[in-house]
């Protein structure tokens, strides 16, 4: 069996899937879809932790929980895999939008969701004030995130329109408690 894996992503186009090994000489594996012909894509990795797909430039990213950085590998070309962004605190979760060329992440046990460019570039503090932010996810201009400790699934508009609170649709929660979201959209 499998030792504490994370983060798979599926890559249609070429039929494959991609997890994590949660290790401190941890690895990124690749699979057929069915899990035959299963080999190490990249080995020697420090507790990778979550995997996000660019299925547009075909370029796996990944969060490495125990080296304090993000890095990324073209699925289509060799070589060794590029370093995004470093210096961070633990980052665990992690999601991409290639449309509007930004990559999310948040840290183990963090409040705050992050947002750069896709090559790491101008790092920012996007969604602050969270319980403990779990797992993010892009999808049609829209993130998601799980805010654990409140109970909450919530959702943030990318386009910058509107109020910032009205923007953060939050489902049902026992607590009330809102997010503090930042209108820095740039």
């Amino acid at each position: 069996g499998l030792v504490d894996p994370r983060g798979i992503v599926i890559d249609r186009l070429a039929g494959k899937m991609y997890w994590a090994i949660h290790e401190s000489n941890g690895a990124i594996w690749s699979a057929d879809l069915d899990g035959s012909d299963a080999v190490v894509f990249q080995g020697g990795l420090s507790e990778p932790a979550d995997l996000a797909f660019d299925r547009f430039s075909r370029t796996l990213y990944w969060a490495e929980e125990g080296a304090n950085l993000i890095r990324r590998k073209s699925l289509d070309h060799a070589g060794p895999p590029e370093l995004v962004i470093e210096g961070l605190n633990r980052p665990y979760y992690l999601a991409v939008d290639p449309w509007a060329g930004f990559l999310y992440w948040s840290d183990f046990n963090s409040t705050i969701i992050h947002r750069a460019t896709m090559d790491g570039a101008s790092p920012v503090n996007f969604i602050t004030g969270q319980s403990r932010v779990r797992d993010v996810e892009v999808a049609d201009g829209v993130l998601y995130w799980c805010d654990r400790n409140s109970s909450q699934l919530r959702s943030r508009a990318l386009d910058g329109t509107g109020c910032p609170l009205a923007a953060c649709r939050i489902c049902p929660s026992r607590s009330g408690q809102h997010a503090h979201v930042s209108t820095d959209l740039r």
